[in-house]
């Protein structure tokens, strides 16, 4: 746990920043994108009356039917894939305390967040070029588990070299208190701590590899 972690410097979202509702469905976490979602409408009360039997009596409404199993087939074959691991906050948080030690870049994304995607050719550079240089590169997506093969499929399309973490029933909350960090619910969020632990910058908005560098080299000792 970072309980000592301390922000040095935070830059607030200036840019476009993608904002999330947590739901959970079937059992996952389910992130819900900035548009709004209508709700099913209710049932009509007239649609609910018992329709008359061949007899002309009102019959007794047949049983509904047992709600199917989800079949989580898919998904769960789609994990068997490496380059993706699911995680529950206990999971990530230990993702990260095994990163002390190390300069530690921590990005959290979605592929239904536009900006998300605009910083994703500059995280991969990022991380293709401190490949070799005491830094951790950490990324999380908040897609949906059930949605894995859209993860699957952009990382495929993109190249993306990097493991990706899926979050699964974390809530934003969760993630601001296991990584003491000011984690309200837009995305992208990129976060930097130092070899000790500390939170050095944190920022709530798409960034470029200038960015990155300019917050990572001075950890590194780079002039």
């Amino acid at each position: 746990m970072r309980a000592k972690s301390r922000i040095t410097r935070r830059v607030p979202g200036g840019g476009p920043a993608v904002w999330f509702t947590m739901l959970l469905l079937l059992g996952g976490g389910m992130f819900l994108g900035c548009e709004a979602t209508e709700a099913p409408p209710e049932d009509d009360a007239e649609e609910q009356a018992l329709e008359l039997d061949g007899d002309g009596d009102n019959g007794s409404p047949e049983p509904e039917p047992e709600p199917e199993e989800p079949d989580n087939g898919e998904a769960d074959e789609a994990f068997a894939d490496e380059r993706v691991t699911l995680v529950d906050v206990a999971a990530l948080t230990q993702v990260v305390e095994d990163a002390d030690g190390t300069v530690t870049v921590i990005n959290f994304w979605a592929t239904w967040c536009p900006p998300c995607l605009n910083e994703m050719p500059y995280l991969v550079e990022f991380y293709e070029t401190y490949a070799d240089a005491d830094v951790t590169f950490i990324s999380v997506t908040a897609d949906a588990p059930r949605t894995i093969d859209d993860v699957l499929e952009y990382m495929t399309d993109e190249d993306i070299p990097f493991h990706v973490y899926v979050m699964d029933g974390i809530q934003p909350p969760d993630v601001a208190e296991a990584l003491d960090i000011d984690f309200r619910g837009a995305l992208p969020v990129t976060v930097i701590f130092d070899q000790e632990g500390d939170l050095v910058v944190q920022w709530d908005e798409e960034i470029t590899l200038a960015d990155l560098q300019e917050a990572v080299d001075p950890l590194l000792g780079a002039t």
